[in-house]
């Protein structure tokens, strides 16, 4: 099998399974409680945090669920702390964990815009600087979309808000650029990431927090996360997450340059075979895509077929993100670059790991070729 649906999911790594299972039975108390064993649990979760808070240079770090309940509290927090109804800015790019937050946003009187994109799928700064006003609250601008691999100019971003809107917190949904690219950068407020893109559990994720937002709780009971995000904290995930983060950390290669290699090294075979391909989002080679994520559009062929294609061959990718990919609707990130229905139908999303290996690259692209050849002559004409 050669799976290349990392953005869905990364398969779970030996290492952190093992560590998981070693919690279980030796450390799967309640941080909470007094005695000994709960205090080894409690320095479990700390250690977890605080390499977070390291890495991500932040203030605070809160658990949670994973990336859907990060960015719902991190909008729906910081709407609940205004005290007059405010602006909410979301890019077109981002995940549906943010944008299907628009209609409860609203039915508050809150006004929410969308931040159109280039036809790269970069956030257009001109447009957004004209929506920028005192009335902002929030700006949403996920780190790398998840549809196209773009990395977005968040320095940029943060910039303009420091001019023209100070008091506006700006977001970053980064689960899909953790450890693969580089941090967000100072100036972003909020950053959420999730710990199964990164061959972690599922079901574990994080918010972290700059010391000047307060945010008000989604969940109540006992508590924990700063009183944030309630409930016994899940200690086996979090030495999950931790585990991912050290075997991303103790690999012995450059992840950025390994993957940017095995892409190219796998384009460049589509390329010699299928001319008329098309890359839907930033130039692979232009420094604004990131290093994993290669959004193609092969002509004449459904993506959904050749998906189906290529399972047949023992080789998995995606067709967008995997939390939609089911919806028969149009993607937002897609219309707002102005890219055809019929190109964003015909489109499939390679996502590698770092442990992809490169005949695993080669295989997948000659496997796309096979399956080109043998559907192109039935297409619709």
């Amino acid at each position: 099998m050669i799976y290349l649906d990392n953005s869905a999911t990364a398969p779970t790594l030996p290492s952190v399974i093992d560590e998981m299972s070693r919690v279980m039975r030796e450390s799967d108390w309640n941080p909470s409680a007094l005695y000994r064993p709960a205090i080894d649990a409690e320095q479990i979760v700390s250690a977890c945090r605080e390499a977070l808070r390291t890495r991500l240079d932040a203030d605070r770090i809160v658990f949670t669920s994973g990336g859907t309940e990060s960015d719902n509290l991190a909008v729906q927090g910081a709407a609940d702390r205004l005290r007059r109804p405010g602006t909410f800015l979301f890019s077109a790019a981002e995940h549906a964990a943010v944008l299907e937050q628009r209609a409860a946003l609203e039915s508050r009187g809150h006004t929410v815009k969308i931040i159109p994109l280039t036809p790269e799928g970069l956030v257009d700064l001109s447009a957004l600087e004209s929506m920028l006003d005192h009335d902002a609250a929030l700006i949403a601008v996920m780190a790398v979309s998840n549809e196209t691999g773009a990395i977005m100019p968040l320095r940029e971003i943060a910039d303009m808000r420091d001019r023209l809107c100070p008091s506006a917190l700006l977001f970053s949904d980064a689960v899909q650029g953790f450890l693969r690219t580089q941090a967000p950068p100072r100036g972003v407020d909020i950053i959420s990431i999730s710990a199964h893109k990164i061959h972690g559990p599922k079901g574990v994720g994080a918010l972290a927090i700059d010391k000047r937002v307060r945010l008000n709780p989604r969940s109540f009971g006992g508590g924990q996360e700063g009183g944030l995000r309630s409930g016994t904290e899940n200690v086996p995930g979090i030495a999950g997450l931790r585990a991912a983060m050290t075997a991303f950390d103790d690999c012995g290669f450059d992840i950025p340059v390994k993957l940017c290699d095995n892409k190219t090294r796998f384009l460049r075979i589509l390329r010699d075979s299928i001319p008329d391909i098309q890359i839907n989002g930033p130039d692979p080679e232009s420094g604004r895509a990131a290093p994993h994520i290669l959004n193609i559009s092969t002509p004449g062929i459904g993506g959904e077929v050749l998906v189906h294609a290529l399972e047949r061959e023992g080789v998995y990718v995606g067709t967008g993100s995997a939390c939609s990919s089911r919806k028969k609707t149009r993607s937002v990130g897609f219309s707002s670059m102005g890219i055809p229905q019929e190109r964003a139908d015909r489109s499939i999303r390679v996502s590698l790991s770092p442990w992809s290996a490169e005949s695993d690259m080669d295989q997948a692209a000659e496997a796309i070729v096979r399956a080109h050849r043998a559907i192109y002559p039935y297409r619709r004409r």
